[in-house]
């Protein structure tokens, strides 16, 4: 759905009045639920030092659940700003960041680190690689078909793409241990911010910065 200009005003101020509910009901709800009161003293605690909230308390807000949310946000604003990138430059609001089958390519690199045992730095280069290698075989694809609507070519070039990197991705699961791989295979490709922790938060926020930077630069040179 497009939103006119007169609209953008009341969607930013629902969609900000949606966060902040999601993120309270991510600080309360869980496993071990935390009362809202106890959040609030929490909060107050880790702007002023003021100590007034319980030991466990303090332990899930400050150490677990809000490392999640901030990594949460900081990755659903690279995915916000990708998507957006693509939107501006295909001209279409329906596409979406793997129109290009880069999702696919780094599925696949990323599968491949994990059934050759390598190190989780490799397996992320491998990813990035694969994404990477994607997007030009696309790209030298649709620039070698001559049609009339190239950014049309170039979306179905994608879908190719991505159906073939896809296939790949099925395939390797296939051949992968069932007790070991294919779990791990699995929960890389579904995604979780179980693991997040205070220190690593640095390297998102730094690194959805830069990117957010980037494509922002890039759109702003389409």
């Amino acid at each position: 759905m497009l939103i006119t200009r007169s609209r953008l005003p009341f969607a930013i101020a629902f969609g900000l009045v949606a966060l902040v509910g999601l993120l309270a009901a991510s600080l309360t709800i869980g496993t071990f639920p935390v009362a809202p009161d106890e959040v609030a003293r929490v909060l107050w605690f880790a702007l002023t030092g003021h100590d007034g909230a319980a030991e466990n308390a303090r332990a899930i807000v400050l150490e677990i659940r809000g490392p999640r949310i901030v990594a949460a946000l900081a990755v659903g604003a690279a995915l916000g700003g990708a998507g957006a990138a693509y939107q501006n430059v295909f001209r279409n609001p329906l596409v979406s960041p793997d129109i290009l089958g880069v999702s696919s390519g780094c599925a696949l690199g990323a599968v491949a680190a994990i059934l050759l045992g390598l190190p989780a730095a490799v397996m992320q280069a491998l990813a990035f690689a694969g994404g990477l290698c994607a997007a030009g075989l696309v790209l030298a694809i649709g620039a070698r078909t001559r049609a009339h609507d190239p950014v049309l070519t170039l979306v179905l070039t994608g879908v190719v793409v991505g159906s073939l990197f896809s296939a790949g991705v099925a395939f390797a699961k296939t051949i992968a241990d069932p007790f070991n791989e294919l779990p791990a295979i699995t929960f890389w490709l579904l995604g979780s911010f179980s693991a997040v922790r205070p220190a690593a938060n640095a390297i998102v926020r730094s690194s959805a910065c830069v990117s957010l930077r980037s494509i922002s630069r890039a759109t702003a040179c389409a």
